[in-house]
């Protein structure tokens, strides 16, 4: 099993107060959805991941490809954005909100080219 899906798994755990006496419980719908990123990232073979909590309920996927870092982030109102940080030399970049659907697409481009 992955890091990530690992971490996932784990974030069910977390209750009001988790971080040294702030945040609030991942709602479930948040970390179900997130999931869903984690397993498709997986069936994709991008098996470089990570996910990382926020106070504020929401749930980072983050996938590693090469110098370059993808997050994928499910906010409390199940809205996914993503952030594109490169490797050196080269500019971030902070995305549009996306379905499910449309952060699919995105994915499937990883490796292969860059935004």
């Amino acid at each position: 099993m992955n890091r990530s899906t690992k971490r996932l798994t784990k974030f069910a755990e977390l209750g009001p107060g988790w971080f040294y006496g702030e945040g609030i419980a991942i709602p479930v719908p948040v970390l179900e959805l997130a999931k869903t990123i984690d397993a498709f990232a997986e069936e994709l073979g991008l098996h470089e991941r990570d996910a990382f909590p926020s106070t504020d309920g929401a749930v980072e996927v983050t996938i590693y490809d090469g110098d370059d870092n993808w997050q994928f982030i499910v906010e409390p109102d199940m809205r996914i954005c993503w952030v594109f940080l490169p490797g050196p030399g080269r500019k971030a970049i902070d995305g549009d909100y996306l379905s499910l659907e449309q952060t699919k697409e995105l994915m499937r481009t990883i490796g292969k080219d860059t935004p």
